[in-house]
């Protein structure tokens, strides 16, 4: 039975990290969200513009409910549709 509190804080590190991650990512998609709002991505890229708000409600969503890989997904896919509608917007530089 020695085993079992190495175990639990093995357990409690890993979901600490993945959360951390988690807030990064959301962080990082809030950002990307702004700088295409503020580049008029909402006119100039809708489709994009809309999924990147979309994509960030839900992973603050997943957030909330202590889901920190769904979070980070969302997240991810928040980031990707800002960016391109950034650079519809001409606000993106690749």
């Amino acid at each position: 039975m020695k085993w079992r509190p190495i175990a639990i804080g093995i357990l409690l590190c890993a979901g600490l990290l993945s959360g951390c991650a988690s807030s990064r990512a959301i962080r990082q998609a809030q950002d990307a969200f702004g700088n295409a709002k503020q580049a008029g991505a909402e006119t100039k890229a809708p489709y994009n513009y809309y999924a990147a708000e979309a994509y960030l409600g839900l992973a603050e969503y997943e957030w909330g409910e202590v889901d920190p890989v769904g979070a980070e997904t969302f997240a991810g896919q928040s980031r990707a549709h800002s960016e391109k509608a950034l650079q519809k917007a001409g606000g993106g530089g690749k």
